[in-house]
Protein backbone atom coordinates (compact mmCIF):
# COMPACT_ATOMS: atom_id res chain seq x y z
CA UNK A 1 0.00 0.00 0.00
CA UNK A 2 1.35 3.45 -0.48
CA UNK A 3 0.93 4.81 2.73
CA UNK A 4 0.53 8.44 4.15
CA UNK A 5 3.53 10.96 3.54
CA UNK A 6 5.92 9.10 6.05
CA UNK A 7 7.67 10.29 8.51
CA UNK A 8 11.07 10.53 7.26
CA UNK A 9 13.19 13.40 8.70
CA UNK A 10 14.53 15.40 6.02
CA UNK A 11 18.14 16.56 6.19
CA UNK A 12 19.28 19.72 5.18
CA UNK A 13 22.24 20.07 2.23
CA UNK A 14 23.49 22.26 4.83
CA UNK A 15 22.80 23.31 8.36
CA UNK A 16 23.11 26.92 9.21
CA UNK A 17 23.54 27.17 12.74
CA UNK A 18 23.58 30.84 12.88
CA UNK A 19 20.85 33.64 12.30
CA UNK A 20 19.23 32.17 8.97
CA UNK A 21 19.11 36.03 7.50
CA UNK A 22 22.80 36.77 8.22
CA UNK A 23 23.78 36.84 4.92
CA UNK A 24 20.77 39.30 3.94
CA UNK A 25 22.16 42.68 4.22
CA UNK A 26 19.55 45.53 5.61
CA UNK A 27 19.09 48.82 4.42
CA UNK A 28 17.64 52.11 5.84
CA UNK A 29 16.36 53.57 2.47
CA UNK A 30 12.97 53.24 1.56
CA UNK A 31 11.55 50.21 -0.26
CA UNK A 32 11.63 50.75 -4.16
CA UNK A 33 10.37 47.13 -4.71
CA UNK A 34 6.43 46.64 -5.97
CA UNK A 35 3.86 44.20 -5.63
CA UNK A 36 5.42 42.83 -9.51
CA UNK A 37 8.35 41.86 -8.17
CA UNK A 38 6.84 39.94 -5.95
CA UNK A 39 4.75 38.37 -8.78
CA UNK A 40 7.56 37.79 -11.11
CA UNK A 41 9.59 36.25 -8.09
CA UNK A 42 6.88 33.91 -7.69
CA UNK A 43 6.63 33.11 -10.91
CA UNK A 44 10.56 32.24 -11.38
CA UNK A 45 9.99 29.53 -8.71
CA UNK A 46 7.38 27.87 -10.80
CA UNK A 47 9.42 27.63 -13.32
CA UNK A 48 12.48 26.54 -10.70
CA UNK A 49 14.96 29.40 -11.66
CA UNK A 50 15.38 29.45 -8.24
CA UNK A 51 18.51 31.39 -8.30
CA UNK A 52 16.95 34.36 -9.85
CA UNK A 53 13.83 34.47 -7.58
CA UNK A 54 16.09 34.26 -4.86
CA UNK A 55 18.19 37.58 -6.09
CA UNK A 56 14.85 39.15 -6.44
CA UNK A 57 13.58 38.06 -3.13
CA UNK A 58 16.79 38.71 -1.09
CA UNK A 59 16.63 42.10 -2.58
CA UNK A 60 13.19 42.48 -1.06
CA UNK A 61 14.38 41.83 1.61
CA UNK A 62 17.82 44.14 1.95
CA UNK A 63 14.99 47.09 2.05
CA UNK A 64 12.61 45.50 4.39
CA UNK A 65 13.27 42.77 6.53
CA UNK A 66 9.94 41.96 7.20
CA UNK A 67 8.31 41.71 4.16
CA UNK A 68 6.06 38.67 4.62
CA UNK A 69 6.13 37.32 1.08
CA UNK A 70 9.88 37.40 0.29
CA UNK A 71 10.53 35.73 3.57
CA UNK A 72 7.68 33.07 2.24
CA UNK A 73 9.64 33.09 -0.88
CA UNK A 74 12.39 32.58 -0.08
CA UNK A 75 11.13 29.57 2.51
CA UNK A 76 9.81 27.84 -0.51
CA UNK A 77 13.19 27.64 -2.30
CA UNK A 78 15.15 26.12 0.87
CA UNK A 79 12.72 23.99 0.98
CA UNK A 80 12.75 22.71 -2.38
CA UNK A 81 16.36 22.62 -2.20
CA UNK A 82 15.70 20.22 0.64
CA UNK A 83 17.52 22.64 3.30
CA UNK A 84 14.49 22.54 5.94
CA UNK A 85 15.52 23.71 9.32
CA UNK A 86 16.52 26.78 7.01
CA UNK A 87 13.52 26.86 5.16
CA UNK A 88 11.62 26.54 8.33
CA UNK A 89 13.62 29.90 9.97
CA UNK A 90 12.90 31.74 7.23
CA UNK A 91 8.94 30.63 7.17
CA UNK A 92 8.62 31.28 10.49
CA UNK A 93 9.67 34.95 10.19
CA UNK A 94 7.00 34.88 7.47
CA UNK A 95 4.24 34.05 10.04
CA UNK A 96 6.12 36.72 12.71
CA UNK A 97 5.44 39.27 10.25
CA UNK A 98 2.24 38.28 8.67
CA UNK A 99 0.42 35.74 11.03
CA UNK A 100 -2.27 35.57 8.77
CA UNK A 101 0.00 34.27 6.03
CA UNK A 102 -1.76 30.83 5.19
CA UNK A 103 0.61 29.77 2.47
CA UNK A 104 3.97 30.09 5.02
CA UNK A 105 2.02 28.00 7.63
CA UNK A 106 0.77 25.56 5.65
CA UNK A 107 4.08 25.14 3.78
CA UNK A 108 6.01 25.10 7.65
CA UNK A 109 3.47 22.09 8.49
CA UNK A 110 4.16 20.20 5.85
CA UNK A 111 7.66 20.51 5.98
CA UNK A 112 7.48 19.89 9.98
CA UNK A 113 5.29 16.75 9.02
CA UNK A 114 7.87 15.24 6.85
CA UNK A 115 10.37 15.81 9.68
CA UNK A 116 8.06 13.94 11.41
CA UNK A 117 7.07 16.26 13.82
CA UNK A 118 3.43 15.80 13.59
CA UNK A 119 2.11 17.64 16.62
CA UNK A 120 3.74 20.85 15.44
CA UNK A 121 2.50 20.46 12.10
CA UNK A 122 -1.07 20.17 13.11
CA UNK A 123 -0.38 22.84 15.33
CA UNK A 124 0.10 24.90 11.82
CA UNK A 125 -2.56 23.12 9.88
CA UNK A 126 -5.01 24.23 12.96
CA UNK A 127 -4.23 27.45 12.63
CA UNK A 128 -5.63 28.01 9.61
CA UNK A 129 -7.98 26.09 10.10
CA UNK A 130 -9.88 27.96 12.97
CA UNK A 131 -9.93 31.37 10.72
CA UNK A 132 -10.45 29.34 7.65
CA UNK A 133 -13.27 26.66 7.88
CA UNK A 134 -12.95 25.84 4.65
CA UNK A 135 -10.14 25.77 3.44
CA UNK A 136 -9.92 22.53 1.42
CA UNK A 137 -5.64 22.03 1.42
CA UNK A 138 -5.11 22.38 5.17
CA UNK A 139 -7.95 19.76 5.94
CA UNK A 140 -5.94 17.40 3.77
CA UNK A 141 -2.42 18.42 4.94
CA UNK A 142 -3.80 17.75 8.86
CA UNK A 143 -5.80 14.75 7.66
CA UNK A 144 -2.70 13.20 6.54
CA UNK A 145 -0.72 14.40 9.19
CA UNK A 146 -3.11 12.12 11.68
CA UNK A 147 -2.92 9.54 10.02
CA UNK A 148 0.98 9.62 10.36
CA UNK A 149 0.12 10.18 13.97
CA UNK A 150 -1.83 7.01 13.66
CA UNK A 151 -5.19 9.10 15.15
CA UNK A 152 -7.07 7.42 12.16
CA UNK A 153 -10.75 8.36 13.49
CA UNK A 154 -9.07 12.37 12.96
CA UNK A 155 -7.78 11.85 9.44
CA UNK A 156 -11.25 10.77 8.54
CA UNK A 157 -12.98 13.45 9.84
CA UNK A 158 -10.98 15.78 7.98
CA UNK A 159 -10.87 14.46 4.97
CA UNK A 160 -14.48 13.97 5.61
CA UNK A 161 -14.98 17.72 5.48
CA UNK A 162 -12.38 18.25 2.68
CA UNK A 163 -15.46 16.20 0.83
CA UNK A 164 -17.75 18.20 1.57
CA UNK A 165 -15.74 21.13 0.39
CA UNK A 166 -14.86 19.99 -3.03
CA UNK A 167 -16.87 16.02 -3.98
CA UNK A 168 -14.54 16.14 -6.96
CA UNK A 169 -11.25 15.40 -4.94
CA UNK A 170 -9.64 12.68 -5.95
CA UNK A 171 -6.93 13.27 -3.36
CA UNK A 172 -9.28 13.49 -0.44
CA UNK A 173 -10.94 10.18 -1.45
CA UNK A 174 -7.37 8.36 -1.88
CA UNK A 175 -6.33 9.53 1.69
CA UNK A 176 -9.28 8.45 3.32
CA UNK A 177 -8.98 5.08 1.65
CA UNK A 178 -5.87 4.86 3.10
CA UNK A 179 -7.34 5.89 7.05
CA UNK A 180 -9.57 3.42 6.25
CA UNK A 181 -7.46 0.64 5.08
CA UNK A 182 -4.93 1.59 7.62
CA UNK A 183 -7.88 0.29 10.16
CA UNK A 184 -8.77 -2.64 8.43
CA UNK A 185 -11.97 -1.27 7.24
CA UNK A 186 -11.41 -2.65 4.09
CA UNK A 187 -14.36 -2.04 2.19
CA UNK A 188 -14.44 1.27 3.00
CA UNK A 189 -11.26 1.77 1.47
CA UNK A 190 -11.74 0.22 -2.16
CA UNK A 191 -14.95 2.26 -1.99
CA UNK A 192 -12.71 5.39 -1.60
CA UNK A 193 -9.85 4.33 -3.74
CA UNK A 194 -12.90 3.51 -6.90
CA UNK A 195 -14.32 7.60 -6.08
CA UNK A 196 -10.65 8.53 -6.58
CA UNK A 197 -10.05 6.53 -9.77
CA UNK A 198 -13.56 7.42 -11.31
CA UNK A 199 -12.28 10.80 -10.50
CA UNK A 200 -8.91 10.31 -11.79
CA UNK A 201 -8.73 7.57 -14.09
CA UNK A 202 -4.43 7.84 -14.18
CA UNK A 203 -4.54 7.44 -10.60
CA UNK A 204 -2.11 4.65 -10.39
CA UNK A 205 -1.60 4.86 -6.55
CA UNK A 206 -5.14 4.82 -6.30
CA UNK A 207 -4.89 1.45 -8.25
CA UNK A 208 -2.17 0.00 -6.50
CA UNK A 209 -3.87 0.59 -3.05
CA UNK A 210 -7.26 -0.87 -4.21
CA UNK A 211 -5.25 -3.83 -4.81
CA UNK A 212 -3.59 -4.45 -1.82
CA UNK A 213 -7.22 -4.08 -0.30
CA UNK A 214 -8.94 -5.87 -2.38
CA UNK A 215 -6.04 -8.57 -1.84
CA UNK A 216 -6.66 -8.27 2.22
CA UNK A 217 -10.42 -9.02 1.60
CA UNK A 218 -9.01 -12.24 -0.78
CA UNK A 219 -10.64 -10.91 -4.29
CA UNK A 220 -6.95 -11.56 -5.67
CA UNK A 221 -8.28 -11.76 -9.25
CA UNK A 222 -9.51 -8.56 -9.12
CA UNK A 223 -7.05 -7.22 -7.25
CA UNK A 224 -4.34 -8.63 -9.71
CA UNK A 225 -6.33 -6.45 -12.25
CA UNK A 226 -6.22 -3.41 -9.91
CA UNK A 227 -1.42 -3.93 -10.18
CA UNK A 228 -1.91 -4.93 -14.08
CA UNK A 229 -3.44 -1.29 -13.90
CA UNK A 230 -1.37 0.42 -12.12
CA UNK A 231 1.44 -0.65 -13.81
CA UNK A 232 0.13 0.08 -17.31
CA UNK A 233 -0.26 3.76 -15.94
CA UNK A 234 3.45 4.08 -14.80
CA UNK A 235 5.35 1.00 -15.92
CA UNK A 236 8.13 2.13 -13.22
CA UNK A 237 6.17 2.04 -10.55
CA UNK A 238 8.08 -0.96 -8.27
CA UNK A 239 5.07 -1.22 -5.58
CA UNK A 240 2.44 -1.87 -8.31
CA UNK A 241 4.88 -5.12 -9.58
CA UNK A 242 5.69 -6.11 -6.06
CA UNK A 243 2.51 -6.19 -4.64
CA UNK A 244 1.37 -8.05 -7.60
CA UNK A 245 4.00 -10.81 -7.19
CA UNK A 246 2.68 -11.32 -3.71
CA UNK A 247 -1.02 -11.67 -4.74
CA UNK A 248 0.71 -14.36 -7.48
CA UNK A 249 2.24 -15.97 -4.47
CA UNK A 250 -0.56 -15.87 -2.19
CA UNK A 251 -2.89 -17.93 -4.93
CA UNK A 252 0.11 -20.19 -5.99
CA UNK A 253 1.61 -19.03 -9.07
CA UNK A 254 4.84 -19.47 -7.91
CA UNK A 255 6.92 -18.73 -11.64
CA UNK A 256 5.38 -15.82 -12.02
CA UNK A 257 5.55 -14.40 -8.35
CA UNK A 258 8.93 -15.26 -7.63
CA UNK A 259 9.68 -13.71 -10.91
CA UNK A 260 7.93 -10.20 -10.24
CA UNK A 261 9.28 -10.76 -6.23
CA UNK A 262 12.91 -9.16 -7.96
CA UNK A 263 10.93 -5.41 -7.49
CA UNK A 264 11.14 -5.75 -3.95
CA UNK A 265 14.27 -4.12 -4.49
CA UNK A 266 13.05 -1.26 -6.77
CA UNK A 267 9.94 -0.54 -3.85
CA UNK A 268 10.22 2.83 -1.08
CA UNK A 269 9.44 0.83 1.59
CA UNK A 270 11.36 -3.02 1.47
CA UNK A 271 12.93 -3.30 4.86
CA UNK A 272 16.36 -5.14 3.64
CA UNK A 273 19.36 -3.18 1.73
CA UNK A 274 20.73 -3.60 -1.66
CA UNK A 275 23.98 -5.40 -1.27
CA UNK A 276 26.22 -3.50 -4.07
CA UNK A 277 28.54 -5.94 -4.84
CA UNK A 278 30.55 -6.06 -7.93
CA UNK A 279 30.60 -8.90 -9.11
CA UNK A 280 27.39 -9.89 -10.71
CA UNK A 281 23.86 -10.86 -9.45
CA UNK A 282 23.03 -14.42 -10.29
CA UNK A 283 19.27 -15.39 -11.40
CA UNK A 284 19.85 -18.61 -12.80
CA UNK A 285 20.93 -17.72 -16.32
CA UNK A 286 24.81 -17.94 -16.30
CA UNK A 287 27.47 -21.44 -15.81
CA UNK A 288 28.60 -21.63 -12.20
CA UNK A 289 30.19 -24.65 -13.04
CA UNK A 290 33.90 -24.37 -11.43
CA UNK A 291 32.69 -20.85 -10.30
CA UNK A 292 31.91 -19.44 -6.55
CA UNK A 293 28.55 -18.17 -5.66
CA UNK A 294 27.83 -16.11 -2.18
CA UNK A 295 24.36 -16.89 -1.15
CA UNK A 296 23.45 -13.98 1.35
CA UNK A 297 20.28 -13.46 3.82
CA UNK A 298 18.65 -10.87 3.23
CA UNK A 299 14.99 -10.19 5.56
CA UNK A 300 14.58 -12.21 8.53
CA UNK A 301 15.67 -15.88 10.30
CA UNK A 302 12.43 -17.48 9.00
CA UNK A 303 13.04 -16.29 5.51
CA UNK A 304 16.86 -17.72 5.49
CA UNK A 305 15.41 -21.12 7.52
CA UNK A 306 12.66 -21.85 4.68
CA UNK A 307 14.91 -20.88 1.68
CA UNK A 308 18.23 -22.53 2.36
CA UNK A 309 17.06 -25.67 1.60
CA UNK A 310 17.99 -24.23 -2.40
CA UNK A 311 21.32 -24.18 -1.38
CA UNK A 312 21.56 -28.34 -1.78
CA UNK A 313 20.44 -27.65 -5.58
CA UNK A 314 24.18 -26.38 -5.87
CA UNK A 315 25.30 -29.99 -5.61
CA UNK A 316 24.64 -31.07 -8.99
CA UNK A 317 26.13 -27.63 -10.12
CA UNK A 318 30.10 -28.31 -9.02
CA UNK A 319 30.65 -24.96 -8.17
CA UNK A 320 31.81 -23.72 -4.71
CA UNK A 321 29.08 -21.95 -2.12
CA UNK A 322 29.57 -19.45 0.63
CA UNK A 323 26.76 -18.57 2.68
CA UNK A 324 26.77 -15.22 4.61
CA UNK A 325 24.32 -15.50 7.18
CA UNK A 326 23.11 -13.62 10.64
CA UNK A 327 25.16 -15.23 13.85
CA UNK A 328 22.56 -16.67 15.49
CA UNK A 329 21.61 -19.48 12.06
CA UNK A 330 25.44 -19.98 11.24
CA UNK A 331 25.65 -23.54 13.55
CA UNK A 332 22.36 -24.91 12.20
CA UNK A 333 23.49 -24.14 8.33
CA UNK A 334 26.37 -26.48 9.31
CA UNK A 335 24.04 -29.44 8.12
CA UNK A 336 24.34 -27.84 4.64
CA UNK A 337 27.40 -26.62 3.87
CA UNK A 338 30.89 -26.73 5.87
CA UNK A 339 31.38 -24.49 8.89
CA UNK A 340 34.17 -22.56 6.62
CA UNK A 341 31.77 -21.94 3.88
CA UNK A 342 29.58 -19.90 5.91
CA UNK A 343 30.13 -16.37 7.45
CA UNK A 344 28.85 -13.97 9.56
CA UNK A 345 26.58 -11.27 8.15
CA UNK A 346 28.86 -8.17 7.46
CA UNK A 347 32.15 -10.11 8.39
CA UNK A 348 35.25 -9.80 5.47
CA UNK A 349 34.67 -12.72 2.45
CA UNK A 350 36.68 -14.61 0.36
CA UNK A 351 36.39 -13.81 -3.49
CA UNK A 352 33.59 -14.90 -5.21
CA UNK A 353 32.37 -14.57 -9.10
CA UNK A 354 28.72 -14.01 -8.68
CA UNK A 355 25.99 -13.23 -5.45
CA UNK A 356 22.23 -14.24 -4.97
CA UNK A 357 20.01 -12.77 -1.95
CA UNK A 358 18.31 -16.37 -0.54
CA UNK A 359 15.17 -15.25 -1.78
CA UNK A 360 15.94 -14.69 -5.50
CA UNK A 361 16.78 -18.73 -5.13
CA UNK A 362 13.25 -19.79 -6.14
CA UNK A 363 13.11 -17.41 -8.72
CA UNK A 364 16.61 -18.43 -10.30
CA UNK A 365 15.15 -22.16 -9.85
CA UNK A 366 12.09 -21.66 -11.41
CA UNK A 367 10.15 -22.54 -8.43
CA UNK A 368 6.63 -23.61 -9.22
CA UNK A 369 4.62 -25.75 -6.42
CA UNK A 370 5.34 -28.82 -8.41
CA UNK A 371 8.99 -28.61 -7.78
CA UNK A 372 9.63 -27.13 -4.09
CA UNK A 373 12.78 -28.13 -3.13
CA UNK A 374 12.70 -30.76 0.32
CA UNK A 375 9.20 -30.32 1.65
CA UNK A 376 10.49 -32.72 4.81
CA UNK A 377 13.34 -32.80 6.42
CA UNK A 378 16.67 -30.41 4.63
CA UNK A 379 18.49 -29.15 8.10
CA UNK A 380 19.56 -31.50 10.70
CA UNK A 381 20.85 -30.78 14.44
CA UNK A 382 24.27 -32.39 15.88
CA UNK A 383 23.67 -35.07 18.51
CA UNK A 384 25.07 -32.79 21.15
CA UNK A 385 22.46 -30.24 21.38
CA UNK A 386 19.92 -33.42 21.05
CA UNK A 387 21.48 -35.46 23.61
CA UNK A 388 22.03 -32.08 26.27
CA UNK A 389 18.07 -31.36 25.95
CA UNK A 390 17.36 -35.13 25.93
CA UNK A 391 19.32 -35.04 29.29
CA UNK A 392 17.92 -31.77 30.48
CA UNK A 393 14.18 -32.81 29.86
CA UNK A 394 14.72 -36.51 31.31
CA UNK A 395 12.47 -39.27 31.13
CA UNK A 396 9.07 -38.56 29.00
CA UNK A 397 5.63 -38.72 30.80
CA UNK A 398 2.93 -37.65 28.41
CA UNK A 399 3.48 -36.25 24.43
CA UNK A 400 5.78 -32.96 24.73
CA UNK A 401 4.65 -30.12 22.87
CA UNK A 402 6.74 -26.50 22.04
CA UNK A 403 4.76 -23.41 21.68
CA UNK A 404 5.37 -19.91 20.36
CA UNK A 405 3.29 -16.98 20.62
CA UNK A 406 5.40 -13.97 19.62
CA UNK A 407 6.99 -13.18 16.62
CA UNK A 408 9.54 -10.19 16.12
CA UNK A 409 7.71 -7.10 17.29
CA UNK A 410 9.14 -5.19 14.21
CA UNK A 411 7.79 -6.84 11.57
CA UNK A 412 5.16 -4.68 9.50
CA UNK A 413 2.39 -7.34 10.11
CA UNK A 414 3.05 -8.18 14.28
CA UNK A 415 -0.35 -7.56 14.93
CA UNK A 416 -1.74 -9.80 12.74
CA UNK A 417 1.08 -12.49 13.37
CA UNK A 418 1.58 -12.63 17.61
CA UNK A 419 -1.30 -13.47 19.71
CA UNK A 420 -1.25 -12.80 23.50
CA UNK A 421 -0.33 -15.18 25.79
CA UNK A 422 -3.50 -14.97 28.04
CA UNK A 423 -5.22 -16.48 25.45
CA UNK A 424 -2.89 -19.51 24.50
CA UNK A 425 -2.42 -20.57 27.61
CA UNK A 426 -6.12 -20.67 28.96
CA UNK A 427 -6.66 -23.11 25.95
CA UNK A 428 -3.07 -25.67 27.21
CA UNK A 429 -4.31 -28.92 28.34
CA UNK A 430 -2.75 -31.06 31.55
CA UNK A 431 -2.48 -34.24 29.23
CA UNK A 432 0.16 -32.58 27.29
CA UNK A 433 3.84 -30.82 28.72
CA UNK A 434 3.85 -27.79 27.30
CA UNK A 435 7.06 -26.20 26.54
CA UNK A 436 7.83 -22.22 25.74
CA UNK A 437 10.15 -21.94 22.94
CA UNK A 438 10.05 -17.68 23.38
CA UNK A 439 13.89 -16.54 23.89
CA UNK A 440 12.56 -13.49 25.38
CA UNK A 441 9.64 -12.66 27.43
CA UNK A 442 7.39 -9.63 28.88
CA UNK A 443 7.57 -9.63 32.82
CA UNK A 444 3.90 -9.89 32.89
CA UNK A 445 4.22 -12.96 30.79
CA UNK A 446 6.61 -14.30 32.72
CA UNK A 447 4.20 -13.57 35.80
CA UNK A 448 1.57 -15.44 34.29
CA UNK A 449 3.15 -18.80 33.21
CA UNK A 450 4.35 -19.12 36.61
CA UNK A 451 0.73 -18.14 38.01
CA UNK A 452 -0.54 -20.77 35.92
CA UNK A 453 1.82 -23.54 36.02
CA UNK A 454 1.56 -25.33 33.32
CA UNK A 455 3.95 -24.63 30.91
CA UNK A 456 7.94 -24.66 31.07
CA UNK A 457 9.90 -21.65 30.41
CA UNK A 458 13.49 -21.94 29.38
CA UNK A 459 14.64 -18.16 28.15
CA UNK A 460 18.18 -17.64 26.95
CA UNK A 461 18.67 -21.25 28.20
CA UNK A 462 17.73 -22.17 24.31
CA UNK A 463 20.57 -20.34 23.32
CA UNK A 464 21.03 -20.20 18.83
CA UNK A 465 18.83 -21.47 16.23
CA UNK A 466 21.07 -25.14 16.11
CA UNK A 467 20.95 -25.44 19.72
CA UNK A 468 16.94 -24.58 19.82
CA UNK A 469 17.06 -26.81 17.72
CA UNK A 470 18.04 -29.85 19.64
CA UNK A 471 15.47 -29.33 22.14
CA UNK A 472 13.02 -29.53 19.20
CA UNK A 473 14.10 -32.48 18.23
CA UNK A 474 12.96 -34.00 21.54
CA UNK A 475 9.73 -32.70 21.31
CA UNK A 476 6.52 -34.68 19.71
CA UNK A 477 5.26 -31.10 18.25
CA UNK A 478 5.27 -27.26 17.89
CA UNK A 479 2.69 -24.79 18.10
CA UNK A 480 3.63 -21.83 16.61
CA UNK A 481 2.77 -18.34 14.96
CA UNK A 482 4.23 -17.77 12.01
CA UNK A 483 7.88 -16.97 13.36
CA UNK A 484 11.24 -17.97 12.83
CA UNK A 485 10.70 -21.14 15.22
CA UNK A 486 8.07 -22.76 12.85
CA UNK A 487 10.10 -22.69 9.97
CA UNK A 488 13.05 -23.96 12.13
CA UNK A 489 10.86 -26.48 13.73
CA UNK A 490 9.51 -27.82 9.98
CA UNK A 491 13.02 -27.43 8.80
CA UNK A 492 14.30 -30.54 10.86
CA UNK A 493 11.07 -32.60 9.80
CA UNK A 494 9.08 -31.96 13.28
CA UNK A 495 5.38 -31.55 13.10
CA UNK A 496 4.68 -28.43 13.09
CA UNK A 497 0.63 -26.81 13.95
CA UNK A 498 0.84 -23.44 12.75
CA UNK A 499 -1.57 -20.26 13.50
CA UNK A 500 -2.29 -17.85 11.17
CA UNK A 501 -4.53 -14.33 11.02
CA UNK A 502 -7.09 -14.30 8.33
CA UNK A 503 -4.61 -12.51 5.54
CA UNK A 504 -1.19 -14.21 6.10
CA UNK A 505 2.08 -14.04 4.23
CA UNK A 506 1.94 -15.00 0.72
CA UNK A 507 4.33 -18.08 1.10
CA UNK A 508 1.24 -19.97 3.52
CA UNK A 509 -1.28 -19.58 -0.19
CA UNK A 510 -4.67 -18.79 0.70
CA UNK A 511 -6.86 -20.74 3.03
CA UNK A 512 -4.57 -23.66 2.81
CA UNK A 513 -5.09 -26.43 5.86
CA UNK A 514 -1.35 -27.37 4.93
CA UNK A 515 2.08 -25.82 3.15
CA UNK A 516 3.61 -26.98 -0.13
CA UNK A 517 6.92 -25.87 2.00
CA UNK A 518 6.75 -28.32 4.78
CA UNK A 519 4.62 -31.32 4.32
CA UNK A 520 4.87 -31.90 8.33
CA UNK A 521 2.99 -28.46 8.68
CA UNK A 522 -0.57 -28.14 9.41
CA UNK A 523 -2.27 -24.73 9.11
CA UNK A 524 -4.72 -23.05 11.10
CA UNK A 525 -6.29 -19.80 9.66
CA UNK A 526 -7.88 -17.39 11.79
CA UNK A 527 -11.40 -16.14 10.25
CA UNK A 528 -12.71 -13.04 10.76
CA UNK A 529 -15.48 -13.24 12.97
CA UNK A 530 -13.02 -16.01 15.20
CA UNK A 531 -11.00 -14.66 18.09
CA UNK A 532 -7.11 -16.72 18.76
CA UNK A 533 -8.62 -18.95 21.35
CA UNK A 534 -11.24 -20.89 18.96
CA UNK A 535 -8.27 -21.50 16.10
CA UNK A 536 -5.71 -22.81 19.46
CA UNK A 537 -8.72 -24.95 20.60
CA UNK A 538 -9.11 -26.42 17.24
CA UNK A 539 -4.97 -27.25 16.83
CA UNK A 540 -4.72 -28.35 20.29
CA UNK A 541 -7.77 -30.44 19.27
CA UNK A 542 -5.96 -31.96 16.57
CA UNK A 543 -2.56 -32.20 18.12
CA UNK A 544 -4.65 -34.16 20.87
CA UNK A 545 -5.60 -36.85 18.03
CA UNK A 546 -2.26 -37.39 16.91
CA UNK A 547 0.06 -40.57 17.81
CA UNK A 548 2.56 -39.18 19.75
Amino acid sequence: MVPFWRNNPGTAVFNDKKGALENIIFKDTPSTHTKADIKRADALVCENKLDKAYKIYKDILGENSKQADALLGIGIILKKQQKFDLAIQFLSKAVEANPAKIQALLTRGRILRLQGMSANAISDFTKIISNHPDNFEALIARGITHGQACQFNMAIDDFNMAIKINADSGEAFYNRGVAYEKMHEFDAAIEDYSFAIKLNPHDYKAYNNRGVARRETKCFDAAIKDFDKCVEINPDFAEGYYNKSLTLLSVGRLREGFKLYEYRWKTNYFQSQVRHFSQPLWLGKESLTGKTILVHSEQGFGDSIQFCRYIKFFETIKCRVLLEIEKPLMSLMQSLLPGESIFEKGSHLPAFDYHCPLMSLPHAFGTTLENIPSPRAYLGVSSLHKKYWGKYLGKKTKPRVGVVWQGNPQHPRDCHRSLPLADLITELTENIEWFSLQFEIAKEEEDLISKEKIMTHFGTKLGNFEHSAGLIENLDAVLSVDTSMAHSAAAIGKPVYLLLGNVADARWLCDMSSSPWYSTMKIFNKEDSQNWCDVIKKAITHIQTQEM
